[in-house]
């Protein structure tokens, strides 16, 4: 239990809610679509990790493999990597240690990009902008984590 009080506390600032958010061009939407459409990303975005901490790691390993990860980002996980080394008694970057805990294989991330790079090609077809973190969410609740 400690193990995850610590990543609570450690992981919260890798996710800003204006690093997620869609890359809409709010311009073409009312102050008030915008104010609600941030308000429903930030609930769910609350909601998601209540009491999964590590379910954060799983998210920022899609999308490093993903390149959709912020640079300031990945030099906060590196930050870390000391401290998630010590918890999970074992060596490696944080992308290493997620992969060794979660038993990924080491083809993953080749996988999960090419699944990334056919699904935002059929949406560009389809004229709508692949969000990384929808695919990110939809990727890791159908792929890597159970319920």
């Amino acid at each position: 239990m400690k193990r995850i009080s610590w990543l609570s506390v450690v992981l919260w600032p890798l996710f800003t809610f204006h690093g997620f958010a869609n890359d809409v061009d709010v311009t073409h939407q009312s102050s008030e679509v915008a104010t609600a459409d941030h308000t429903t990303r930030k609930d769910a975005f609350m909601n998601r990790y209540e009491g999964k901490p590590f379910l954060k790691l799983v998210d920022l390993y899609v999308l490093k493999s993903i390149d959709g990860i912020e640079p300031e980002q990945l030099s906060m996980l590196a930050q870390l990597e000391p401290k998630l080394r010590e918890t999970y008694a074992m060596q490696g970057t944080w992308f290493e240690i997620v992969a060794k805990q979660m038993d990924f294989p080491d083809e993953l991330p080749g996988r999960i990009n090419a699944l990334w790079i056919s699904y935002s090609e059929r949406m560009r077809k389809e004229g709508i902008d692949a969000d990384p973190m929808m695919f990110t969410y939809g990727f890791v609740d159908s792929n890597l984590v159970a319920d």
